[in-house]
Parts: C-alpha cells; sequence; structure tokens
C-alpha cells in the first residue's frame, strides 16, 4: 500500500493515539472517553462557563403571532429565541411578555392554561391568557 503523506507527517488521529497509550501505561487501567469525560467534570471547581458566560436564569416568554396565537416557552435570551422562531415562521412575531421562573414558571402556565392549548407551546388567544399577558407587560410603580 502508498502512502501519499510527506515523510514525518503523522495524522492527528494517530498522535492523540500514541499519547493516550503513553499517558496510559503509567495508569493500571485505561479509562473509555466517557469515564475520562465525568472524570474531567469532576474536578472542575468553577462553574462550566457556556461560550465564556455565567450561565444565566431563563425567563419564561409570551410570544404572539399576528394571527393571534401565543407561544408560552422558556430562554436565556427572549430576543434570541424570537429570531430563531421568527426564521421559522411565515409570520411576524413578537414578544409581548416575559416573567422570571424558568423551566418551572413555563410548565406552571402550560399547566394553567392547558385547556386553551392548541399545539405544544403555543395557545389560543384566551381572554385568560391575555390577562396574564396584560398583567405582566404593565409597569408596576413603587410608592
Amino acid at each position: 500500500m502508498h502512502d501519499d503523506r510527506p515523510t514525518g507527517v503523522i495524522p492527528l488521529r494517530e498522535q492523540i493515539a500514541a499519547r493516550r497509550a503513553a499517558a496510559s501505561s503509567k495508569v493500571k487501567y485505561q479509562l473509555t472517553d466517557s469515564e475520562w469525560f465525568a472524570e474531567f467534570l469532576s474536578k472542575q471547581r468553577e462553574p462550566i462557563r457556556w461560550l465564556g458566560q455565567e450561565r444565566k436564569p431563563a425567563k419564561v416568554y409570551f410570544i404572539r403571532a399576528e394571527t393571534g396565537q401565543i407561544k408560552i416557552g422558556m430562554a436565556i435570551d427572549p430576543e434570541a429565541r424570537l429570531k430563531n422562531l421568527q426564521t421559522a415562521s411565515p409570520v411576524k412575531l413578537e414578544i409581548v411578555a416575559t416573567c422570571e421562573g424558568g423551566a418551572e414558571g413555563e410548565a406552571e402556565y402550560h399547566e394553567r392554561f392547558a385547556e386553551h392549548r392548541l399545539r405544544n407551546e403555543w395557545f389560543a388567544p384566551h381572554p385568560d391568557i391575555l390577562a396574564e399577558v396584560e398583567r405582566l407587560s404593565t409597569p408596576t410603580t413603587g410608592g
């Protein structure tokens, strides 16, 4: 078999395998990839950061389609989620309310408005849902 690689060039996969073999010869047993990763995570002293930032708590959002339906979901960044949804939607979408609550808050709203569910996280614009959107989007005055 003829090898077209220049002399002395070792593919990355072979380099990694050689390093693992050398490292494992110093250890009584060799870890599988999943065992190594679990051990690596257990040694982490700081919280895992995503894209260099601490993970923020998710907010519950209410997004209304121009056709009236309302999506109740959660996201760390509701504006980014809106942009993502808008890309796949044939109708205009807008955030009409947000609140703290994360997954638990989202689940509570889904349960509370279950009888108005159209499909998955989309709900009919029932007066109860619209009243909650109004309550969340109305600024409170401190006094």
